[in-house]
């Protein structure tokens, strides 16, 4: 398995949703008399960066050489996104879409959440041709290929750049959304959670049940290896059998 090691002197190349995570904290004093809800009054906004760019952050923070490809709006979002990735020193070619920059906005009363706004529009094939491009053009001075899929439409066909990443032997880490992993194929490895790797296998009932669906899944999908991630347990790891 590719070690830490590995990955501090690696060239990685990051494609995915970039996310911007907004948290607006405040104080509620009282219930809104127009609805039975709380009144929050804001008090400080908090921006980071999420989904690809968030792994993008943790790669470089382990001492590798980053850069990402993702979509962003022309909005305020995206400028926020664009500032988060300076500031942090990320490289980062951005296709810039017509369509808003995926971001969560988080309205929390001290450490309680009272609501999470979702503004996205799925990006499509205008967005994935630009990306595609990028990709091709940027592969070659890679040496490890992240996806982060989180649904949001940037990766719109995982199979090429699979494809195009083994051609130059490349291994491709992922890090997978959705209740279909049969585009994974071919992968170095995926790492999904507890949940999206129970959705994808269907349920287990021992550790050995989880080790066999396990198992099973790095042979349908022609993996090296396979890292269940499971919260408070920690993580798994599944080697392909020799």
């Amino acid at each position: 398995i590719m070690d830490l090691h590995q990955l501090k002197k690696g060239k990685i190349l990051i494609v995915g949703d970039i996310i911007l995570d907004e948290y607006l904290k405040g104080s509620v004093s009282k219930v809104s008399p127009e609805a039975p809800v709380p009144v929050l009054k804001p008090e400080n906004r908090d921006l980071k960066m999420g989904g690809a760019s968030n792994v993008a952050f943790n790669v470089k923070s382990l001492g590798s050489k980053v850069e990402l490809i993702g979509v962003i709006g022309k909005d305020s979002a995206g400028k926020e996104i664009k500032s988060l990735l300076k500031n942090k020193s990320i490289k980062a070619s951005l296709v810039t879409s017509n369509k808003m920059t995926v971001n969560k906005l988080r309205l929390l009363a001290g450490q309680q959440q009272l609501l999470r706004l979702d503004k996205e529009e799925l990006f499509t094939r205008e967005e994935w041709l630009l990306t595609k491009k990028l990709f091709i053009n940027k592969l070659k001075n890679f040496n490890t290929v992240v996806l982060s899929d989180y649904g949001k439409g940037t990766l719109l066909d995982v199979p090429f750049l699979i494809r195009e990443s083994k051609k130059r032997k490349i291994p491709v880490f992922i890090d997978p959304k959705g209740n279909n992993f049969n585009k994974y194929k071919g992968a170095y490895i995926i790492t999904p959670n507890l949940q999206e790797f129970s959705a994808e296998v269907g349920g287990f009932t021992s550790e050995s049940g989880f080790t066999y669906k396990a198992k099973m899944l790095i042979k349908r999908l022609s993996l090296k290896a396979l890292l269940v991630t499971r919260g408070q347990e920690g993580m798994t790891l599944f080697e392909k059998s020799s």
